[in-house]
């Protein structure tokens, strides 16, 4: 019998309160893959606990069988992940996917997308910006690892917010999800468009997205 303590990992697990776009949906498909390991009982797990932190009055439930939510706190939003989180995950590795992370947590990992509130501010309202300016600089020089998405955004993120380069590692996303859903040709013919042809773009209308370029190239 194996009775090595497993090292505690808990992810800041806020974002399952918000609508899934981008940011979300990354999480959420880092967290299934996780969850597929622990049941593959893969040796790359093997001397990991893992757990989603969630304030107390969150109350719904998650595709992931193998990770257990973590209620904790009394409040919710900024004070909860500011204040309460880190008190409640204190000594513990503390992993957040989406942007946001305690200020003064030191073990801790944060994903950074990218710099769209610095290279694009027309995106956000005024009080996300300063929000954002404020909170970056002392995530990429607290945390113990700064992780993103792509070396563009590395390269970004960095001039931005003066992270350094060497604190920032890539983290590359993927589309395997799609291959959860079944081909549906039904809603090619809702919109007639079984034998045209067509382009998807899926995204917000958001000025960062780039929407408006995109039609004037579709239009010429």
């Amino acid at each position: 019998m194996n009775n090595t303590k497993k090292i505690p990992i808990i992810f800041n697990a806020k974002f399952l309160a918000r609508d899934l776009t981008g940011v979300e949906r990354f999480a959420v498909e880092t967290l299934h893959a996780l969850d597929k390991l622990i049941d593959e009982n893969d040796v790359v797990v093997s001397n990991y606990s893992f757990g989603l932190a969630v304030p107390s009055n969150w109350r719904q439930e998650t595709p992931f069988k193998n990770i257990p939510v973590l209620y904790h706190g009394k409040t919710k939003g900024l004070f909860w992940e500011q204040v309460e989180l880190p008190l409640v995950v204190f000594g513990k590795c503390l992993i957040n996917l989406c942007n946001v992370a305690p200020i003064f947590k030191l073990k801790q990992m944060v994903v950074i997308h990218d710099a769209t509130p610095v290279k694009i501010p027309e995106s956000y309202s005024v009080f996300f910006r300063l929000w954002y300016r404020l909170l970056m600089p002392f995530l990429g020089q607290l945390s113990k690892q700064i992780l993103t998405v792509s070396e563009f955004s590395k390269k970004e993120i960095s001039n931005a917010y003066g992270i350094k380069l060497s604190k920032i590692e890539v983290l590359p996303e993927s589309g395997e999800h799609i291959l959860r859903f079944e081909r549906d040709e039904s809603i090619l013919e809702e919109h007639q468009l079984l034998n045209k042809p067509y382009l998807l773009a899926v995204s917000s209308m958001a000025p960062h997205k780039n929407f408006k370029t995109l039609f004037e190239a579709v239009n010429q």
